[in-house]
């Protein structure tokens, strides 16, 4: 069992843009809380990590391949391994992903 509060955790920037986001990892799965201004645009080809995306805060265009929907508060998606997806913030957001298997590349660690 492990215990964690968002609020604690190391703040990082890399994720989206100079957006302050916290990373927790477990053996198996990164969780990340994300922030994003409005306007905010990303894309991404795709990962190895199946990803779920639940939006707490605002709105957000968000795209998985070639469907696209006007996510709100609550809403999620998601994403299989390897699927492009991305979009726009169309308010200010704020937000959960959760990756399986754990993300391991260099810019999703905390320490």
């Amino acid at each position: 069992m492990k215990w964690f509060n968002f609020d604690e955790l190391t703040l990082m920037k890399h994720v989206w843009q100079g957006e302050l986001n916290r990373i927790f990892h477990t053996d198996n799965v990164t969780i990340m809380k994300f922030n994003g201004k409005k306007g905010y645009k990303f894309h991404d080809d795709g990962h190895e990590s199946e990803q779920i995306t639940i939006l707490l805060k605002g709105k957000f265009k968000f795209y998985v391949d070639k469907q696209t929907h006007i996510m709100k508060k609550w809403d999620a998606v998601f994403i299989d391994p390897y699927e492009k997806h991305g979009g726009e913030a169309l308010s200010d957001v704020e937000g959960i992903d959760v990756f399986f298997p754990r993300r391991t590349e260099p810019k999703y660690q905390t320490s």
